[in-house]
C-alpha cells in the first residue's frame, strides 16, 4: 500500500542527553596484557548530546526519527607515573545524525512505553588530549589531526516513556545506549566509544 505523508504526521523539537562515556578495546590474544593494562588506567568521563529532532510518524505504533547533535564523548587517565602525566583528559566533539525507529505499545494511553533502534554516523570536528605534567600547574593541550575529520558509525539502542501533554505535544524520556561500530584508530589495540545515559526530548507535531 502506498503511505500518504501528511504534514501533520510530522513533529519537531529538542533533545539533550546527559551520558556515561567509555572506550572498549578489542585486541588478539598476544596483546591481552597491553589491553588489561590500558584497562586498569582508562576511565569514563561524564559526556552529553543535544540538538534538534524531527520524525515522522508512519501509524499508531511505529514512527522513524532523526536527528542533528552535537556529542562530546571520551575517556580519561588519572595518572600516567612512568610519563609523569595526570589528569589526562580524550575529548571527542562530534557532530551525531542518527535514525532511529521506534515502536510504542498501550494505544490510546497518555503514557507510552517504546522501545527504539537505531544508526547513527558521527563526524568528529575535534580531537583534543589534555594533561599536567608532575609538578606544573600548566595544561598541556594537543589536537590529534587524524581523527578529526573522520566519520564513525555507530549502534543505538533505546527504551523509555513518551508521555502524550496535549493533542500536539509530547514528552519522551527514555535510557539510551550506543556502541561506535567504527575504532578511533586502527591497531592492535582499538578502542572504541560507547554511551549510556537518559535523554528527554520535547516535540510538536505540525
Amino acid at each position: 500500500f502506498p503511505v500518504t505523508i501528511s504534514l501533520p504526521r510530522w513533529s519537531i523539537g529538542g533533545q539533550l542527553t546527559g551520558l556515561y562515556s567509555d572506550r572498549a578495546i578489542r585486541a588478539e590474544s598476544e596483546w591481552d596484557d597491553m589491553k588489561s593494562y590500558y584497562d586498569s588506567l582508562e576511565q569514563g568521563m561524564i559526556g552529553f548530546r543535544m540538538g534538534a529532532t524531527v520524525s515522522y510518524r508512519l501509524n499508531d505504533w511505529v514512527d522513524i526519527s532523526s536527528d542533528i547533535n552535537f556529542l562530546r564523548a571520551g575517556y580519561n587517565i588519572d595518572t600516567l607515573r612512568e610519563a609523569g602525566i595526570a589528569n589526562m583528559k580524550f575529548r571527542y566533539n562530534f557532530v551525531h545524525v542518527p535514525m532511529r525507529v521506534s515502536v510504542s505499545f498501550l494505544k490510546g494511553r497518555v503514557n507510552r512505553p517504546f522501545i527504539s533502534l537505531g544508526l547513527a554516523t558521527n563526524y568528529c570536528i575535534s580531537d583534543k588530549t589534555t594533561f599536567t605534567q608532575f609538578g606544573q600547574a600548566t595544561i598541556i593541550e594537543l589536537n590529534d589531526k587524524k581523527t578529526a575529520g573522520e566519520f564513525f558509525h555507530e549502534l543505538l539502542w533505546s527504551a523509555g516513556i513518551s508521555k502524550t501533554l496535549n493533542a500536539s505535544t509530547q514528552f519522551r524520556l527514555c535510557m539510551d545506549a550506543a556502541y561506535m561500530l567504527t575504532p578511533l584508530a586502527e591497531g592492535n589495540l582499538a578502542r572504541r566509544l560507547w554511551n549510556m545515559g537518559a535523554r528527554i526530548s520535547l516535540t510538536r507535531y505540525l
